[in-house]
């Protein structure tokens, strides 16, 4: 499934475009698809720029900040003060859990204030999320779902919540 999610929003970028690449595992599978595209691409996942930097047609901008341990990403002020220097076409986030009141939300304070940067200077906002984890919320939220233009997630989203989601103006795609 996640694969397939991360199928469905590769196929969202188009050459020559800038895009933000949250942190997690489907966004690291869709950056795997990402390896023959003229793009500018800014990411704070270590996993990503790792597999990004080995291809010329891409321009990789690593976030700074201090490396959050055992997560494989940098969190902090660096990688925020970073961040009001850029923009971007898209923003490709993820979150550990969708809230249908609080929207999409992390259990690291550091790490939603990466994801509200990146948020904040996208012109289009992507979420990436599986349907076990829609209905539910960690402590820090970053960005309520009508945010977003539109949340990719699988076939198993219960109805209730893709018609809540929809209703709040989020462009629900199922891979």
């Amino acid at each position: 499934e996640k694969k397939e999610m991360a199928r469905v929003a590769a196929s969202l970028v188009r050459p020559g475009s800038t895009i933000f690449l949250g942190t997690s595992t489907t966004t690291n599978l869709m950056a795997q698809r990402l390896t023959s595209a003229n793009l500018t691409v800014v990411t704070n996942d270590l996993q990503i720029a790792l597999e990004l930097q080995r291809h010329q047609g891409i321009y990789l901008i690593f976030l700074g900040g201090h490396v959050r341990n055992y997560f494989e990403c940098t969190v902090g002020n660096m990688g925020l003060k970073f961040l009001e220097n850029l923009s971007a076409d898209k923003a490709f986030m993820s979150a550990n859990a969708l809230s249908l009141a609080k929207g999409a939300t992390t259990p690291n304070l550091e790490q939603a204030e990466i994801k509200k940067g990146m948020m904040g200077i996208a012109e289009w906002k992507y979420l990436i999320c599986d349907s076990s984890k829609i209905g539910k919320r960690t402590i820090c939220s970053y960005a309520k779902a009508e945010e977003f233009h539109r949340l990719i997630t699988d076939a198993q989203i219960p109805d209730h919540a893709k018609e809540v989601l929809e209703k709040q103006g989020i462009e629900v795609v199922c891979s």
